[in-house]
């Protein structure tokens, strides 16, 4: 018995000191500090994927942007398209938490007038019914508009929706690639509620 004991002993040994163990260790995860709030800690990864974003390439690819805002933490897509909004000139507001928000993800203000956010990570194609809701809660909120942003694909049917419901902007494929790429959008009072941005 001793020796099936030495044995395992000796062993255990060997394999805690090689060099060249072959499992994963879970990486030390930095710690937020304390007093930093949800809120806090999202805008600062927002920020972070949008800088990696950039950093890869000025024209950065769509398939690569799109794929990686599918995977990142819906609240942390909605800081993003904040940043990116604010960084156009718009003044912004958040939301005072992310759950029960009512299908708004957060306001800006362009020209004086408010707009809307409503940001979807979709896989796949978008479902028109999520259109003709937010224009309801546009209407309901009286806003100027609305921008419904999104990851996926806009079918015909979705396309269609888009124009029965004036006042929502569709931003998607390209040009959200270019909005989260930090290109400028112009934007006229009168060509706001007619253009696919």
């Amino acid at each position: 018995m001793e020796i099936i004991v030495s044995i395992i002993v000796v062993v255990v040994l060997i394999w805690a000191l090689s060099p060249n163990k072959n499992f994963k260790r879970r990486a030390k995860r930095k710690k937020s500090p304390k007093n930093q709030t949800k809120h806090q800690r999202n805008i600062n990864h927002a920020n972070a994927i949008r800088q990696w974003l950039r950093s890869k390439n000025p024209e950065a690819e769509l398939p690569t942007v799109i794929a990686t805002l599918r995977k990142i933490d819906p609240y942390v897509f909605e800081e993003l398209l904040l940043a990116c909004c604010q960084e156009q000139g718009w003044q912004i507001e958040r939301n005072l938490k992310y759950s029960g928000d009512g299908g708004v993800d957060g306001r800006v203000w362009i020209a004086d007038s408010l707009y809307l956010i409503q940001a979807k990570r979709y896989a796949d194609y978008i479902n028109s019914q999520h259109i003709q809701q937010f224009q309801q809660i546009i209407q309901q909120r009286s806003a100027s508009g609305g921008f419904f942003i999104h990851t996926g694909k806009t079918g015909d049917k979705s396309k269609q929706m888009i124009n029965d419901c004036p006042q929502v902007i569709l931003v998607s494929g390209q040009r959200l690639v270019d909005f989260v790429l930090g290109k400028p959008i112009k934007i006229t009072s009168t060509s706001l509620l007619s253009q696919d941005i």
